[in-house]
């Protein structure tokens, strides 16, 4: 088999080493001598990654869904492995912006596939450097490593979600200061990115119970509650989110009735 530029391969020893491979052979090779392989799939095309599916008995769906990148985040368990969608979030030029990230775990084997749209900025582009920090707990096993991958993920969101929630206190102040040359599509567009955000994370606390509910066949019961963080975490987001998107119907009413008293004075 070819050697793909696009996948990274490593080997990851029980005694907590980090090994390098250069093609896709030596790593369905490692898979046998212990430990466990990490597919670091970025930027990758779908043929390449269907050259996966073969050797590790990936579903022609799973493939399909890892191209797709319209999919809401979800976890399915298969024979042999679990695989989980989840959206790793940025806000840029007051735009939600979802870039989705793929973890297909199983017994011996992890594949990670990430930046597949034109437009993604490779959210797991530095997670080599996390992974060499934290030897002594991935170790373990692929499990581990998803769990570092999740945490990181969900760390991530705390900006985007702050961001959101400033300008939402931003455009209440500007409606107070003058709601006649405040601009009501603001509160449009935040409304839209926080259904948006409130999806996301709705699918995304659902995938955490059911980890933590020890529902998903490849991560074992042992590490289980090392996910109830992440699922305290995005719990948090949901609740401040729902809050947020209630702020901003209020400044909508706001908004109306002030410019209805302006227009009301105005005229008389």
């Amino acid at each position: 088999m070819q050697n793909m530029n696009t996948i990274s391969f490593y080997h990851i020893l029980t005694h907590g080493e980090l090994a390098s491979l250069n093609s896709l052979d030596q790593a369905l090779d490692a898979m046998h001598r212990g430990g466990y392989v990490w597919f670091d799939c970025c930027r990758a095309s779908r043929e390449d990654l269907y050259q996966l599916a073969e050797p590790l008995g990936l579903s022609p769906l799973t493939i399909e869904d890892c191209s797709d990148q319209n999919q809401v985040p979800k976890i399915e368990d298969f024979d042999n492995y679990s695989f989980v969608i989840f959206n790793y979030l940025r806000y840029s030029n007051s735009e939600l912006i979802s870039d989705e990230v793929d973890i297909i775990t199983g017994k011996n084997f992890i594949v990670t596939v990430s930046a597949f749209a034109e437009n993604s900025t490779a959210p797991l582009s530095g997670l080599e450097g996390l992974v060499r920090k934290n030897l002594l707990t991935i170790k373990s096993g692929p499990a581990y490593l998803m769990h570092l991958v999740l945490d990181n993920i969900v760390d991530n969101m705390a900006a985007p979600i702050e961001s959101m929630e400033e300008e939402v206190d931003l455009a209440e102040e500007a409606i107070l200061d003058s709601p006649a040359d405040f601009d009501a599509a603001k509160l449009i567009y935040l409304r839209r990115n926080l259904l948006a955000l409130r999806k996301s994370l709705f699918h995304e606390r659902e995938i955490l119970l059911k980890i933590i509910r020890n529902d998903c066949s490849f991560i074992p019961e042992k590490i289980t509650m090392h996910f109830r963080d992440i699922y305290d975490h995005i719990s948090n987001f949901f609740e401040m989110t729902e809050s947020n998107r209630d702020n901003v119907t209020g400044l909508m009413e706001l908004y109306a009735s002030m410019l209805n008293n302006k227009m009301a004075r105005d005229s008389n």
